[in-house]
């Protein structure tokens, strides 16, 4: 699979923040309910495709989740395709994102 490119565009992790309020729910997995968020935001275009996302600390600054449940869950969305990760220059959404 081909990595994009960095872009310009870039994922805001406040309105994550936002987001991920819809998702959570009691009993469900907070890893489960972030990469859902994430899911959301790529379908719905807010994140569109070669969007870079905040690094895992920029996020576990923003969200009210542990850096250890936010790796897991972007492990989950690398696993699934959604994002894709490029050492030393970021995580970004796959060119391919589905979503589901």
């Amino acid at each position: 699979m081909r990595t994009p490119p960095p872009s310009a565009t870039a994922a805001d992790p406040q309105g994550l923040a936002t987001r991920l309020g819809r998702f959570a729910r009691p009993g469900l997995p907070k890893y489960v309910a972030l990469r859902d968020a994430v899911v959301d935001a790529v379908n719905t275009g807010q994140w569109p495709a070669g969007t870079r996302l905040p690094n895992e600390q920029d996020l576990a600054a923003h969200l009210p989740i542990a850096l250890g449940t936010i790796q897991r869950a972007l492990r989950l969305l690398v696993e699934e395709g959604i994002i894709v990760r490029r050492s030393g220059h970021g995580t970004f959404v796959a060119p391919t994102a589905i979503g589901a």
